[in-house]
């Protein structure tokens, strides 16, 4: 098959249209050395690598190496959230991921609800959800994740990958009212596929709560982790298109933590570095590459102390939005349709 008849077969893996355009030759990976070109669809509005599954090794060195920035947060919750007499407001003055999950919860005003979480990792917002009166599951494929989650934080947790968890549950007493997936649909590789089996698990009123970053501006290229830790960019459109698929209705939430001012200047400026992006991690995987930049001005604690406080948030927010709709996160909530 030549360059122009692959071009003509090739479909988007989501929504199998082919309207599809390469956006970016060469694109730096994550590990050094390697390279991948980034794809847009015009129809579903969807930017994506094609790409192998991502290989084990790449996320056990994220989660075990401590120099690899944003990623190191994680540890730090599972730390401080037992300290916390309220670990679920805790985590929702962290970042918008968690906020989108407290104030969907707060709005439906009940507590009588099961609940799974997917992907959930060293497992603290399941932990937090438990303490905050919602029974809840936490289901994650790696087995060293279950097991420390499970040594800090109770029986909450189940080893198992979504798929294989799905056929187990077939019985209308263990579905679920609400599945969150915070920050991993951009990490798998057949999103439409997740969702279908989320929804194979859902009950007759249940919802499906996922976040993950929003492809903001049409003209950005990728403005997300590099690939192949992240495997797709979405929009608002994106998910629009997956609910028409699969018979399913569609709402999105209103971002209540994010300072949209810095957040955009950093969706500026990393546009504007495209050239310069860096791989996080050495080709061998046993270490960070040299130049990676661990600091960013808001991740100081009293910066973002300074940034993310209420009023002042509320002020650079309520300002910016006369000028931008911007939202870096997307909060999704998909349901049956009744």
């Amino acid at each position: 098959m030549n360059e122009e008849q692959y071009k003509e077969s090739f479909k988007c893996p989501i929504c199998n249209g082919n309207k599809i355009k390469k956006l970016y030759d060469r694109f730096p990976g994550y590990v050094d050395k390697t390279y991948f070109d980034i794809y847009k669809c015009d129809e579903c509005k969807t930017q994506f690598i094609i790409a192998p599954d991502t290989p084990e090794e790449v996320y056990n060195a994220i989660y075990s190496l401590d120099c690899i920035p944003g990623y190191d947060r994680y540890k730090r919750y599972a730390v401080e959230i037992v300290k916390q007499t309220k670990p679920l407001n805790y985590l929702s003055n962290q970042e918008s991921a968690y906020r989108f999950v407290s104030d969907y919860l707060n709005d439906l005003g009940r507590k009588n609800i099961r609940i799974l979480e997917v992907g959930s990792g060293i497992g603290y917002l399941t932990y937090a959800l438990n303490r905050a009166g919602y029974p809840t599951v936490g289901l994650d494929l790696s087995k060293s994740s279950v097991e420390q989650a499970k040594i800090k934080f109770g029986n909450f947790f189940i080893n198992s990958d979504l798929k294989s968890f799905t056929q187990k549950t077939e019985s209308a007493n263990s579905k679920y009212d609400l599945i969150i997936a915070t920050e991993l649909i951009e990490h798998v590789t057949d999103p439409v596929g997740f969702i279908m089996d989320c929804k194979s698990l859902l009950s007759n009123q249940g919802s499906i709560l996922l976040t993950t970053p929003n492809y903001y501006f049409e003209n950005a290229i990728w403005g997300t982790e590099s690939p192949p830790v992240h495997r797709f960019w979405f929009s608002k459109k994106t998910f629009e298109v997956i609910a028409n698929i699969l018979d399913l209705s569609v709402s999105f939430l209103s971002d209540n933590y994010s300072n949209i001012i810095v957040e955009y200047l950093w969706a500026l400026k990393n546009q504007n570095d495209l050239n310069l992006r860096r791989p996080f991690l050495c080709q061998d995987l046993n270490g960070c590459c040299p130049g990676v930049d661990k600091f960013y001005f808001d991740h100081h604690p009293y910066i973002r102390k300074l940034l993310y406080s209420r009023k002042i948030k509320h002020l650079m927010n309520l300002i910016f939005k006369k000028f931008t709709h911007y939202q870096p996160r997307l909060g999704v909530v998909l349901q049956r349709k009744q």
